[in-house]
């Protein structure tokens, strides 16, 4: 029937990406976060008078290197040293953490990755969608002082949880899937927050 259909061919699509992950992890994780954070500045744009597609453009740039690529390597990098550290309490570094060790690690990840959100991401991303949508270096840095504490508040308190369920139950290979997918209303969210430069 039609819904066993709709399921085999989203099974199949499904494997199909997951093959791209494996085979194509950079570039399939930068594209897909590119859409979704044009997905998600597109869905902020239906509240303005027209769809400003300068803006789209620097999100989903922004979204591509940082999200896509750059959390790619930084993710690997925060797994494997934090993971370490907490292997130090298990019989040995295949053994499997217990539901408390796993907590503490993902905690651990989470406190690891908002620090470096206020020194990394904030600043990278006034720099990209200002000089993406045409402001000078001083009105970068002043949209930057309007705006850094109101983002960054917000992106605590929605990132998070988000990314506590991230580093406690998704599979890493999934990881910047899932983000990118969470993204999608945080993209919203921040495009609304910070979306028209012009008004800076």
């Amino acid at each position: 029937n039609e819904i066993s259909h709709l399921a085999i061919e989203s099974k199949a699509l499904l494997d199909s990406y997951r093959g791209l992950l494996i085979e194509d992890p950079i570039p399939t994780k930068a594209i897909t976060a590119a859409v979704l954070a044009v997905a998600g500045d597109a869905i902020a744009q239906t509240q303005e008078e027209r769809y400003d597609a300068k803006r789209a453009f620097a999100f989903g740039v922004f979204a591509a290197i940082y999200t896509g690529a750059y959390q790619h390597f930084w993710f690997s990098w925060l797994d494997s040293h934090v993971n370490d550290f907490y292997h130090q309490f298990t019989q040995s570094p295949e053994e499997p953490f217990t539901p408390l060790l796993l907590g503490l690690a993902s905690a651990t990840k989470v406190g690891t990755n908002q620090m470096m959100i206020g020194a990394a991401y904030m600043p990278f991303f006034f720099a990209i969608t200002g000089a993406l949508s045409g402001l000078t270096v001083d009105q970068s840095v002043n949209r930057a002082k309007g705006l850094y504490i109101p983002i960054f508040v917000r992106n605590c308190t929605f990132w998070m949880p988000v990314q506590f369920i991230q580093f406690y139950a998704i599979d890493p290979e999934w990881q910047i899937t899932y983000l990118c997918l969470a993204g999608l209303v945080w993209n919203a969210i921040l495009s609304t927050l910070a979306g028209d430069s012009s008004k800076q």
